[in-house]
């Protein structure tokens, strides 16, 4: 298992097998794979996501973070 600065595991789907995946360099904790960037946030380009990931600009649509709105509010 990769951890660390090595970790693949994509926050928005979980998996930990793609070969690519873009690290936040605000939190420097989320990391998104290009298929997930592709499908769920097609405004935001690698660069863009890596300056500021969908969960630091409040706007990450998985699955644990959809859960979670309204509880740090």
């Amino acid at each position: 298992m990769l951890t660390g600065e090595n970790a693949r595991m994509c926050h928005q789907c979980q998996r930990n097998d793609k070969k690519k995946v873009v690290w936040c360099k605000s939190c420097n904790n989320k990391r998104y794979c290009g298929k997930c960037i592709k499908r769920w946030y097609p405004n935001l380009t690698e660069d863009e996501l890596a300056a500021k990931c969908p969960y630091c600009r409040k706007n990450c649509n998985c699955k644990a973070c959809l859960r979670m709105i309204g509880v740090e509010e």
